[in-house]
């Protein structure tokens, strides 16, 4: 018998799932993209704060998601259709360097 065999899942880093963590992971898993048109960035981060308090979330967590969401265009919160390893990414360099365009 192995010593992580002994010990409690808190000792070994493993997290427990439950039937909720499950569930919320399959909807996100499915969440294909907002109808084309109806994406509101800002909207969404003002609900965002509004639910905040609510979350538990650390301190400084809507500024990070403020961040994040003014990173972002509508079309990015929207359905769209990639084909593999066609989204450019200048920025880290991710992305066929051909599709960036010249600097």
């Amino acid at each position: 018998m192995s010593l992580t065999d002994s010990m409690p899942n808190h000792f070994t880093g493993a997290r427990r799932l439950t039937l909720t963590m499950l569930t919320a992971r399959d909807r996100a898993d499915d969440f294909k993209g907002l109808p084309a048109g109806t994406a509101k960035p800002l909207r969404l981060l003002a609900a965002f704060q509004e639910a905040e308090p609510y979350l538990g979330l650390p301190t400084h967590a809507f500024k990070l998601v403020s961040w994040l969401v003014k990173q972002t265009m509508p079309c990015d919160w929207e359905e769209c259709e990639w084909r593999s390893g066609q989204i450019p990414n200048t920025a880290t360099g991710v992305g066929h360097p051909e599709d960036w365009g010249s600097p």
